[in-house]
């Protein structure tokens, strides 16, 4: 077991050294950082998810005023990513520093049909008119020959013929 000290604040130890931490900024403040002669106040962030703030370094400060502006009153509700950077040097040392990342790690989508076989198992496959729609839109953004969008077109509202019309209110 590793021996540690508590923060009040937010340490790299606080965060999944392998992972992003998806947060939204609940809020912010100026608390007095340190003791003593050593003592400063600082800007501290605080987050929906945490119990404890990040108190704001020069290079986070600069990251969060670039993707949000400099007033700080219009970071509030907007979700960033915390991860734990491994290589800072700090003091003529390197160690392990909480780092933002603007952008939030991405949710994997399902994949595109590949073939235009794919294509209409997934249409005769689709539950509801909604779904449908969906097909419709992914078809405009293809680049297929006229042939093979008119056959799409003509099974997906063959298949709209099929779905029962309850489904329709599902899309409103």
């Amino acid at each position: 077991m590793k021996f540690t000290v508590d923060s009040r604040f937010l340490t790299h130890e606080d965060l999944d050294p392998a992972a992003d931490t998806v947060v939204t900024i609940k809020g912010h403040g100026k608390e007095l950082i340190g003791r003593g002669a050593e003592s400063s106040e600082k800007f501290v962030v605080y987050f929906r998810e945490l119990k404890k703030g990040l108190v704001l370094n020069v290079t986070n400060g600069k990251v969060l005023t670039k993707c949000f502006g400099d007033e700080m009153d219009l970071w509030t509700g907007k979700k960033i990513s915390l991860y734990v950077k491994p290589d800072v040097e700090f003091g003529g040392e390197i160690v392990s520093a909480i780092r933002i990342r603007f952008t939030l790690p991405s949710t994997p989508k399902a994949p595109e049909p590949q073939s235009l076989d794919e294509f209409i198992t997934e249409i005769n496959m689709a539950r509801s008119r909604a779904q449908l729609w969906n097909f419709v839109t992914k078809m405009t953004k293809l680049r297929l020959p006229e042939e093979d969008r008119d056959m799409l077109q003509k099974s997906i509202f063959q298949r709209m013929e099929e779905v029962p019309e309850t489904s329709v209110s599902q899309t409103a």
